[in-house]
């Protein structure tokens, strides 16, 4: 039980599953943006969001394990941590305008939208994916665009990536991926 739920003076001994979640999303996040283990460990420690001492080895080891597969799969996969890129979007489907920015893609002979996750999958993922992936191909369907989607997996599962999704568009030719990436949109 946790310190100030027991009523006890007496610090954590682990992080609950939750605050290891969001420790997990914390390091993801860091390893995006370029700061290496080692640094995201001091600064998550002097935060205060780390269980004391050899306490803590248990926590980082789990979140590491995970986020390490990630980064693993997203290289394997070809889209690495960074997603620089975005594409803007101004279509119309049926009786609407649709007007926006698909962010966080990659570029090179398969780009589209790469979304990396600290959390198991979620139906919500696969949606925002199909939908970006639409969005793109109606937009402009000549490149070979693919979603992405990387998920953790149980540190206790045996493996060294994590949970893939990979879409793509349907159709032999342009004009046919673009008719069926707006027919979808429509049905939206």
């Amino acid at each position: 039980r946790r310190a100030e739920e027991s009523g006890a003076d007496t610090l954590p001994a682990e992080l609950d599953p939750l605050e290891r979640h969001w420790l997990g999303a914390d390091l993801l996040a860091a390893r995006t943006a370029g700061l290496d283990a080692e640094r995201w460990l001091e600064v998550a420690g002097a935060r205060g969001s780390l269980p004391p001492g050899r306490l803590r080895d248990t926590d980082v080891s789990l979140v590491s394990t995970a986020v390490d597969r990630i980064e693993r799969s997203a290289t394997e996969l070809g889209v690495g941590l960074a997603h620089p890129e975005h594409h803007a979007i101004d279509l119309v489907v049926g009786h609407q305008r649709i007007v926006g920015v698909v962010e966080r893609c990659v570029g090179g002979d398969r780009p589209g939208p790469v979304r990396l996750h600290y959390s198991k999958s979620k139906p919500a993922q696969r949606i925002h994916a199909a939908i970006d992936l639409l969005a793109l191909v109606a937009s402009d369907p000549s490149p070979e665009w693919r979603a992405v989607v990387i998920r953790r997996i149980d540190a206790e599962r045996k493996g060294d990536r994590a949970d893939e999704l990979v879409l793509v568009p349907v159709g032999g030719s342009a004009d046919e991926r673009r008719e069926l990436a707006v027919r979808a949109l429509d049905g939206l």
